[in-house]
């Protein structure tokens, strides 16, 4: 799926959102969640490189970043089960 970062980090990074229209996501546990912002081209230092991408802003329950699918995929075909 998407990426997504933690309601902290960007309050405490102090980063632009855009709100966009509300995005919902199903969990495991059959519930869903909504946001209706995102936080784009978000430069994310991993050990020696440094990734861009979009992340949709969300309450992670103590995580700070999610790569999702969307990242995989920049980095050559990626296949799902």
């Amino acid at each position: 799926s998407h990426n997504f970062i933690a309601r902290e980090v960007v309050t405490s990074l102090n980063l632009e959102v855009i709100i966009t229209k509300d995005f919902s996501v199903g969990l495991r546990n059959g519930s869903k969640c909504s946001s209706n912002g995102v936080c784009r081209n978000l430069h994310v230092k991993l050990g020696p490189y440094t990734i861009v991408l979009n992340a949709f802003v969300w309450e992670l329950g103590g995580m700070d970043l999610i790569l999702g699918v969307e990242w995989r995929a920049t980095h050559g075909r990626t296949t799902l089960d």
